[in-house]
This record gives C-alpha cells, sequence and structure tokens, in this order.
C-alpha cells in the first residue's frame, strides 16, 4: 500500500528535478510562451515541499488534495490550474475508491467468512491507480 512517506518522497523528487532543470524549462517556454515555466514551477513545488512537513494526514486523497491546492495557489499561468486540478481530482478518486473499498470490502469478509477485508482494498486501490494513470494520460 502506498504511504504518505512514498508520496512525500515523490514530491520531494518532483521538486529537486524541478529546481535542477528550471533553467531548461524556461528556456523551452521562451519558444512558445512567456519563459517563465520553470520558474513557476519549480515555486510551486518548492511549497509542495515546505507544506508536505506541515501534512499530518494519513489519509492519501486529502494529501493529494492539499498538494493541490497549493500548487493552484503559487503556481502561475495555465500550468498551476491544470496539475492542481489533476491533483486534486485524483486525491477525490482516491478518497473515493478507499471508501467504496472498506465498504465492499467488510461486506465480502461476511459473505465469504475470509479474516480480512484488505486484499479487497487492495484490488481496489490497483484499480484506483489504473483509473489515475488513464485519466492523466489519455
Amino acid at each position: 500500500m502506498i504511504t504518505k512517506k512514498e508520496i512525500s518522497t515523490w514530491f520531494c523528487n518532483i521538486n529537486q528535478t524541478m529546481s535542477q532543470n528550471k533553467d531548461y524549462l524556461t528556456e523551452l517556454d521562451s519558444a512558445i510562451g512567456d519563459a517563465d515555466h520553470g520558474l513557476n514551477i519549480s515555486r510551486g513545488f518548492s511549497k509542495v515541499e515546505e507544506k508536505l512537513q506541515t501534512i499530518d494526514t494519513c489519509d492519501i486523497g486529502e494529501l493529494l488534495k492539499q498538494v493541490s491546492m497549493v500548487i493552484m495557489s503559487s503556481v502561475g499561468g495555465a500550468s498551476g490550474s491544470l496539475y492542481g486540478t489533476m491533483l486534486y481530482t485524483e486525491g477525490f478518486i482516491v478518497g473515493i475508491f478507499s471508501l467504496i473499498g472498506v465498504y465492499f470490502g467488510i461486506k465480502l469478509k461476511h459473505y465469504i467468512h475470509a479474516n480480512s477485508y484488505k486484499k479487497y482494498i487492495l484490488l481496489l486501490n490497483f484499480a484506483t491507480l489504473f483509473i489515475m494513470i488513464y485519466k492523466t494520460f489519455f
């Protein structure tokens, strides 16, 4: 199961990568835009890393929603809205699937006389991951 620590590590790695490549991203943006993408995205993920230190929830959906709000408020232009909305939607989907997974997992546990409903939650988490990847790229 994916944990808050793993999600935080991912975002810290993204921040590091964006910081290291902000000049290159800005150069790419200068060909078609206003040459600020690298600075904006680097600033946004730096704020995300700061925010992660103060988030005390273990709920991955809530974590993604809070990160999305930081992105939307700190990254300018269309990128802030796009990245923020994507993360907010993914956080919502994770939250809904977690609730559905717990509900059906508990129901199935009673019907099949299993000791745990966790394997059903795991299956629904895989379904959630698939849907998130699909929504992100297609």
